[in-house]
């Protein structure tokens, strides 16, 4: 009986305990099959571990691209590196052409290893343009192997891991990291990752807690910077991006994926370089955002990833409200102006938003009730002004709805003419009046654009509403 047991620590210091038992004969070779996703870098780097630590105790002789055998192993045994799909439970074909199964290799009385969970399919995007509006495509291989590429990434975590952090508040969770700028340390992210957002704290990959002093709003960026008392070691910001970077080069992404509280790298390669914008093809996820996009034959950081979700009318079909991911990324050293960040003014603004995109998701849903002819219930909204208009639009109509749906009792074409009249005017009212009591001449720069990209989004749906409602009454 030979039991095997092994301690490795991944690039973020997490450990993992690993043990296996098998019963052989003399002269018996003993198999150990270890399997990883390719795009997880931070198994890969737990697998590295264990055949290292095979490696150095000389337990057994090693085999695949990234481990090569000891010298002074035991000939008898090794560790053999398999796909990533492979199936224990299915035959397999062995090197003389028999089938075998795994299971079937195992001594009787011994306990059948547990069958692996299937690994998701990787992430994809749509295809890429270079213009900063543009969706993206599906990241492809850098170079050489996956598993290659999987190192190369985990090496940079591991190196660079006390220059990450991560970002949490009551609404939602992000990324950041440390760089110098001007001499002094800041912590980097996204305004929209501290944007209503409350109870913000930073903190490093070892738990420890982060406090920040002066901050600044970057000018017609989404960045953030607030100046740390750390004596961690910092990012490098690269100069020059336009001279230095070109498209293809890769990149890697380090973050707290979907917000899990752990920095796990993403891959990818540059698609676009605009004045203010880094387009890039990884298919980096939500909390991503506020990331360093690092370039990787330099290590340095050229931009803030920015994961958004953006809402946009298209003209097929007498319009459709589509939601569209972008990931991109805010250029450092394209940032000219800096704003003074006050908290207190920055929680105002970023509250008064939300609630303009909470009204502004109210006329979506209305379009889209006009759009599948479902006819306008008050109760399917939240904003009181538009379930007023609803109401009021319904009563002059005397519209009933019942099991079947909603009718008009008694309404002459010049009732519903009127009653769409004023419905429209009433809608039109409600979606200036929150936006042009918005105070934008003392307004940051980040929420100005908002405030301007909300009232754009609600003219367009408020255009194809009236000419929806107009037909479906005809």
């Amino acid at each position: 009986m030979v039991t095997i047991q092994i301690t490795a620590t991944n690039p973020v210091g997490d450990q993992r305990i690993f043990e296996a038992t098998a019963v052989a004969k003399h002269g018996d070779r003993v198999y150990m099959f270890s399997s990883w996703p390719a795009n997880n870098p931070t198994i890969a780097m737990d697998i590295h571990a264990i055949t290292k630590t095979f490696q150095e105790k000389d337990a057994i002789k090693t085999a695949g691209p990234k481990a090569p055998p000891s010298p002074s192993a035991t000939p008898a045994s090794k560790l053999v590196s398999i796909p990533d799909n492979w199936d224990p439970m299915a035959p397999q074909k062995s090197k003389q052409g028999r089938n075998s199964n795994v299971a079937s290799s195992i001594p009787p009385g011994q306990p059948t290893p547990p069958r692996p969970a299937p690994t998701p399919p990787p992430l994809t995007s749509p295809k890429s343009n270079p213009s900063p509006d543009a969706t993206k495509q599906e990241a492809s291989p850098i170079n050489s192997t996956p598993a290659e590429i999987s190192e190369q990434a985990a090496q940079f975590v591991q190196t660079h891991h006390n220059s990450l952090i991560i970002v949490e508040g009551n609404k939602g969770v992000g990324s950041g990291f440390l760089c110098n700028l001007g001499g002094k340390t800041f912590a980097i992210t996204n305004a929209h990752v501290l944007s209503d957002n409350n109870e913000i704290k930073f903190k490093a990959l070892n738990g420890t807690a982060l406090v920040p002093s002066n901050g600044a709003i970057a000018v017609d960026h989404d960045i953030v910077r607030l100046e740390i008392q750390s004596t961690a070691k910092t990012l490098e910001v690269m100069i020059g991006i336009d001279e230095k970077v070109k498209i293809g080069d890769a990149v890697v992404i380090p973050g707290n994926s979907e917000g899990a509280g752990v920095v796990k790298p993403v891959e990818g390669k540059v698609v676009g370089i605009g004045p203010n914008l880094i387009e890039v093809d990884a298919p980096f996820v939500r909390g991503n955002s506020g990331s360093p996009i690092i370039h990787r034959d330099t290590g340095k950081a050229i931009a803030v990833a920015t994961y958004l979700i953006e809402r946009k009318v298209s003209s097929d079909d007498k319009g459709s409200v589509k939601m569209e991911t972008r990931r991109f990324g805010y250029r450092l050293d394209s940032v000219s102006q800096w704003e003074p960040l006050n908290w207190q003014r920055f929680n105002l603004q970023s509250s008064q938003v939300a609630k303009m995109e909470s009204i502004s998701s109210d006329f979506i849903k209305m379009f889209e009730s006009a759009h599948e002819k479902k006819g306008l219930d008050p109760s399917d909204f939240t904003t009181p002004d538009i379930r007023k208009a609803i109401q009021d639009y319904r009563s002059a109509l005397s519209i009933k709805t019942n099991k079947y749906g909603a009718s008009t009792v008694g309404a002459s074409s010049s009732d519903i003419k009127d009653a769409l009249r004023r419905l429209f005017s009433d809608l039109r009212s409600i979606s200036h009046r929150d936006t042009s009591a918005f105070d934008s001449r003392n307004a940051y720069d980040y929420f100005r654009r908002q405030v301007s990209e909300e009232q754009h989004l609600r003219d367009q749906v408020y255009d194809i509403f009236t000419q929806l409602m107009e037909s479906n009454n005809q």
